[in-house]
């Protein structure tokens, strides 16, 4: 799934990326085991109490699927502190897309993309060269090569599975065509025209109109990861002329940006 594929990005190339480096591999090892010494200690009650009581919160080992939980303390050095910052940095949009796409709540398909590509914004902008990395560099290039390699079927914008998934960011309300400015203003068009399509489609085949006289109580919540830059370059595909056209070309401009835009 695309969640599981996504954690791939960061345990497996960043690790790989870690062994590959001595210099980098000495540095994580050293760190690591002086967060081992911490957990340990945590997880023993008398000891879990007495961090309780100083950094009023816990400390999680991280795992598998919870690689985003290191946190400093005084044991550790300066540089080490350098370490982990970095590492927090590098990670923490890929912690915060991974808590998105495993939520238990307004989590569809019309999310995929759109997490993508605000995704691959975000880790670009880490990447740019004047930022300066004392030790992960090497570790932001792998995951933005990790991303553009692990998901070509979603970024080319050509494939099946991208164009279901442009239909679906389209479909919802949350975004509508906002994330095409992360897109190649010359595939706009094309994207808007797919999403025109399937709109035909769903009326021709129910000859019904797309929304619902019944409006459903629908929380809808925002946060500030989806940054898709600026609006100005995202355009709308030619003028409508078919009844779904005319209800697209409506949808895809009106603000409100609700679920309970699908209904009324």
């Amino acid at each position: 799934c695309f969640a599981h594929t996504l954690n791939l990005c960061v345990t497996a190339n960043i690790n790989k990326v870690i062994n590959n480096s001595d210099e980098l591999s000495l540095v994580h090892v050293s760190v690591i085991n002086k967060c081992n010494i911490l957990w340990n200690l945590a997880g023993r009650p008398k000891s879990a109490v007495i961090i309780q009581n100083i950094l009023g919160l816990t400390l999680s080992r991280p795992g598998e699927t919870r690689w985003n939980n290191i946190n400093k303390k005084n044991c550790l050095r300066e540089q080490d502190f350098d370490y982990i910052e970095e590492h927090l940095l590098c990670t923490a949009q890929m912690a915060e897309a991974l808590d998105i796409m495993q939520g238990e709540t307004n989590t569809y398909y019309g999310v995929v993309l759109p997490c993508l590509l605000a995704l691959r914004r975000k880790i670009e902008k880490l990447a740019k060269p004047e930022r300066i990395w004392l030790y992960f560099e090497p570790i932001i290039d792998a995951i933005l090569k990790s991303i553009d390699k692990r998901f070509e079927n979603y970024l080319n914008l050509s494939s099946l599975e991208s164009v279901n998934a442009s239909i679906a960011a389209f479909s919802y309300p949350r975004f509508k065509k906002c994330w095409l400015t992360c897109v190649k203003i010359e595939n706009h068009d094309k994207l808007i025209n797919f999403f025109k399509k399937a709109a035909d489609d769903v009326i021709s085949a129910q000859n019904t109109p797309l929304h619902s006289e019944k409006s459903p109580i629908i929380n809808q919540t925002t946060d500030d990861f989806f940054d898709f830059g600026s609006s100005s370059s995202a355009r709308s595909a030619s003028t409508g002329t078919t009844k779904s056209q005319l209800e697209v070309l409506h949808f895809l401009s009106d603000e409100e940006n609700n679920l309970n835009n699908l209904y009324y």
